[in-house]
Parts: C-alpha cells; sequence; structure tokens
C-alpha cells in the first residue's frame, strides 16, 4: 500500500496570505477595528455537521474577556438563520461576508490570527492544510481529521472537545495573550510542508516505478 498526502497548494497560500497580511491594517481600517484587533478566523458551511454555532459561543465568551476580539465568520447554509441570529448581540464585532470563491481565501487566512474549524465529524478538512499554509494556528475540534493528523506534534494549534464552546473560547483567550505571533507562523508553516504536493508526486512516482 502507499500513502498519499492530502495536500493543497501550500506555496500558492503561503504568498497570497502574505500579500494579504501586508494590507491588514487597511481591511481593519475599513470595518472600523482596532490596529490591535485580534481576529478570530471560520470557513465552513453553516450546518450541523460543521456546527458553526459553536464557534459563535466560543467567540462571545472570549468577546466578553478580550475588547480586541473580532470575528470573521465566512460560509452560507441551512442554519443561516440561527447563526444571524446568534451573531446579532455581536454587532459591530463580527464581519459575515456569505460565501466566497475558492480563490479569495487565502486573502481572508492573510487577515487573520486564528483559523477555527469546529466539525464534530470531518473525515478530513482541507481548510486546516491550507490555514498551516498561510501561517495562522489552528483551533480544530476532535472530530477533524486533519487536526489530529497535523497538530498533534505540533505547536501551532491544539485540539478541543466536539461542541465545547468554553474549552475552544479558553484556548482563544490564551492564543489572544500570547506575544510571539513569529514564532507560532513558523510552526505553521513546518507543519503545513509536511503536506504539500511533492509528497503527493513522489509517492505517485513511487508506486508507478514499483508496478512498472
Amino acid at each position: 500500500s502507499h500513502r498519499f498526502a492530502y495536500a493543497v497548494d501550500n506555496d500558492w497560500f503561503a504568498r497570497e496570505s502574505e500579500r494579504s497580511r501586508r494590507q491588514r491594517a487597511a481591511f481593519l481600517q475599513s470595518l472600523g477595528w482596532p490596529a490591535e484587533a485580534f481576529v478570530v478566523l471560520g470557513i465552513m458551511k453553516w450546518t450541523e455537521r460543521e456546527d458553526p454555532l459553536t464557534l459563535v459561543e466560543a467567540f462571545r465568551q472570549l468577546a466578553s474577556r478580550d475588547p480586541m476580539a473580532r470575528l470573521v465568520l465566512i460560509g452560507e447554509g441551512p442554519l443561516r438563520e440561527r447563526v444571524m441570529e446568534a451573531l446579532r448581540s455581536l454587532a459591530g464585532s463580527v464581519h459575515a461576508p456569505g460565501y466566497l470563491p475558492y480563490s479569495q481565501l487565502p486573502l481572508w487566512y492573510g487577515r487573520a490570527d486564528v483559523f477555527v474549524h469546529p466539525a464534530p465529524d470531518e473525515p478530513w478538512g482541507c481548510s486546516i492544510n491550507e490555514a498551516l499554509a498561510c501561517g495562522l494556528p489552528v483551533l480544530a475540534a476532535e472530530g477533524v481529521g486533519a487536526a489530529a493528523e497535523m497538530l498533534m506534534s505540533s505547536s501551532c494549534g491544539s485540539l478541543f472537545a466536539n461542541h465545547d464552546a468554553v474549552q475552544l473560547a479558553d484556548q482563544l483567550v490564551q492564543l489572544a495573550a500570547q506575544q510571539d505571533r513569529t514564532s507560532v507562523r513558523t510552526a505553521a508553516r513546518l507543519a503545513a510542508a509536511r503536506w504539500h504536493y511533492g509528497h503527493t508526486v513522489e509517492a505517485f512516482v513511487h508506486a508507478l516505478q514499483r508496478f512498472a
């Protein structure tokens, strides 16, 4: 048997997100957010399986403890009414631009300080690869397969129990208090580098050579 890395275009995500990061101050200003904002990013379908409501509740708890906390929640889905209702009391601290095409995702990773994937049942979750390639620390539910593979031996993120908004909020508070963002960004990119298109190509070549 052969193991093929479930990869994304790390180099493209890194390059485009870094370009966006250089314009982060202008983005924050356009929303009336402070330059010192701690930006939490979620990108998901608004469904029970991906559980955006746990992220919203965790952010509500974070915002009550950290006035600099801000949330960007990207997505759409059948839970829209419930999500928007949950966000209503957080107006001014949340930006929800709706569904966005894949080509725009590095732009948003580059504007954030942490990526959260709250899905309790996700076999893999390519957004973990994407966020790490962009240099973002990642907090993910235990049910996210990519998190178990990519985060357990790294210093750029952690897991929280499925549906546990309190634990997620505590992890967000700890991240927001970290002063050294540069080392975390480096660790994230190193974690992503272990899952790269190059590894997939090498595995295919090796498999072909074996059966040639």
